[in-house]
């Protein structure tokens, strides 16, 4: 990665070093230890090294002067991290509501043994019971409007999978963050939303790239603010060319093949819904430059993929494995 200066108040520095810190926590966590009580129990695609991300975060480092916005919590495995990192806070310290959005109604998930159509809500609540009286939960169609009011400090966002999504999360959350907040792009190294990767490189210069988690989400902080640039424009509507210089720039910024490559696939992705010439002579390109068994299992998805990408009904997400290390 590019270095990146700091040109911010010297809290907005500490925020990053203490994201940093739960962050590196979360990248260190041995696989057979809980971060907290019932986490390899809960039903979740997220990654242990997620959960205790969502979990330090809350616990150690949001303060409590805003919000937590969790947008997508398929059956609330991250809705008790969140809540159980807030409920373990150091005694005296507020502790801020989380706000929880979701459709509820499910396309099949065989592996969770959820049917299409299902409305997962019961499941969900049986989930979060524990932490469920600081939750309020927001059922329905994202929307700008539902957005909690005030700032946002905490910003989980797992709910990219198509485009009209992005302009909700961008003019209803994102604008409402502010200098300090964190943003938690769970889907920002998945090929399947490349409508994240557009809005992060468009916000780049005010945010700080922390680092990445089971290589699977991005997390940021901002320093500076960004409700103008968020609600500027309809993010769902950019031209397929714009969009596309915007993945390219943030691929660019990335030296890891890993991450870079999901960059570029995202990219391959976005054409392939839009433009076939384009995406023929990208996939001859990926086809020639893909290397490494994660890329390649990456590759086949996206040719595979249909419009919904990874949501697809029956599409089991795959996992991070052994023999994927980390190339």
């Amino acid at each position: 990665m590019t270095p990146v200066t700091l040109g911010a108040a010297p809290d907005v520095a500490a925020r990053v070093d203490a994201v940093r810190t739960a962050l590196v926590t979360a990248r260190r966590w041995k696989a057979d230890e809980e971060p907290f009580t019932g986490a390899s129990a809960l039903p979740t695609m997220l990654a242990r090294e997620e959960l205790v991300l969502l979990h330090r975060l809350a616990r150690d480092v949001v303060e409590g002067w805003g919000s937590v916005a969790e947008l997508g919590t398929f059956l609330g495995g991250s809705t008790v991290a969140l809540g159980r990192g807030l409920r373990e806070r150091e005694p005296g310290r507020p502790v801020p509501r989380i706000h929880t959005y979701d459709l509820f109604v499910q396309e099949a998930w065989p592996s969770f043994g959820v049917t299409a159509g299902e409305n997962v809500l019961p499941r969900w609540e049986a989930t979060v019971a524990e932490v469920r009286d600081l939750v309020d939960v927001h059922v329905g169609p994202l929307a700008a409007r539902d957005a909690p009011a005030g700032p946002v400090e905490l910003l989980f966002v797992d709910i990219v999978k198509q485009a009209p999504t992005i302009t909700e999360t961008m003019h209803g959350f994102v604008s409402r963050t502010r200098p300090g907040s964190v943003l938690v792009h769970q889907d920002m190294f998945h090929w399947g939303s490349p409508w994240v990767l557009t809005t992060v490189s468009a916000l780049w210069d005010r945010l700080v790239y922390v680092g990445d988690v089971a290589r699977a989400s991005g997390v940021l902080v901002v320093v500076e603010p960004l409700d103008e640039l968020a609600t500027a424009v309809d993010w769902g509507e950019l031209s397929v060319s714009a969009q596309l210089a915007l993945i390219d720039a943030l691929a660019d910024r990335f030296e890891h093949p890993t991450l870079r490559g999901t960059v570029e696939l995202g990219a391959l992705f976005l054409a392939k819904l839009s433009d076939p010439e384009l995406y023929a002579r990208r996939l001859e390109r990926a086809r020639a430059t893909v290397r490494g068994p994660r890329l390649e299992r990456y590759l086949a998805e996206v040719e595979a993929a249909e419009d919904q990408g990874a949501l697809r009904p029956g599409h089991r997400p795959t996992r991070p494995t052994p023999k994927d290390g980390l190339a």
